[in-house]
């Protein structure tokens, strides 16, 4: 039981709420801004159910530190992302933090379809999104085909896609690796990082031919 004791007063902690100063929360708590931690968890970061991915097709060139000359480990890539919608809309949040947004472009790929394109793309950083608008409403039932291209820095954060040392007394070097759990996607490709939204995944990594790739999947 002695487990399960610091995580239940940690969650005492947030229920206290009410209160604005410092002074009313431990010693041990003060000066971190506890004071705005309902306020945070009034604000509904949750992305809207209308949009339904199937499928994601991912392209990756991928720079790792100590290989083929480069100084730090980055990545560039595009992802294709197959949607269905089950409520009209006129933008399309899906999660991104830390990638810079290069372009996106979105085609229909039903038969019958109003031609569509994007006309604006807006970061959240406070909801770790990108809003992607269209010049025209999506209904209910249409599918679409979201493409986004993207580059981004992966770093020793343990988190997303990111470095990990490994002291080879030998060798030393840097590996990379993507902790994607719970949610750790959005670090590395633009998606819907939700984990109840299953969908089918295509990833195909360009990267230095001293490198090696492995993967729990296909």
């Amino acid at each position: 039981m002695t487990h399960f004791i610091p995580f239940f007063i940690f969650l005492n902690i947030l229920s206290i709420g009410s209160s604005k100063s410092d002074e009313d929360y431990p010693i041990y708590l003060r000066g971190m801004n506890w004071s705005k931690v309902e306020e945070h968890l009034q604000e509904d970061l949750t992305l809207s159910d209308a949009i339904f991915p199937t499928k994601y097709v991912i392209d990756l060139s991928v720079n790792a530190r100590g290989y083929g000359g480069a100084e730090k480990s980055t990545f560039n890539g595009s992802v294709v992302i197959y949607t269905n919608f089950k409520r009209a809309t006129n933008f399309i949040e899906l999660h991104s933090r830390g990638l810079t947004i290069q372009k996106a472009i979105i085609t229909c790929y039903q038969i019958e379809c109003t031609p569509i394109s994007v006309v604006n793309i807006t970061t959240n950083k406070s909801r770790e999104s990108i809003a992607i608008f269209v010049n025209r409403k999506i209904i209910a039932n249409e599918e679409m085909i979201l493409e986004i291209h993207y580059n981004g820095t992966a770093d020793l954060s343990e988190y997303g896609l990111h470095e990990i040392w490994n002291p080879d007394p030998i060798e030393p070097r840097f590996v990379l690796a993507a902790n994607n759990f719970p949610t750790g996607a959005r670090f590395w490709f633009p998606c819907f990082d939700k984990t109840r939204q299953f969908a089918q995944f295509k990833l195909q990594i360009e990267h230095s031919t001293e490198l090696n790739v492995f993967s729990n999947m296909k």
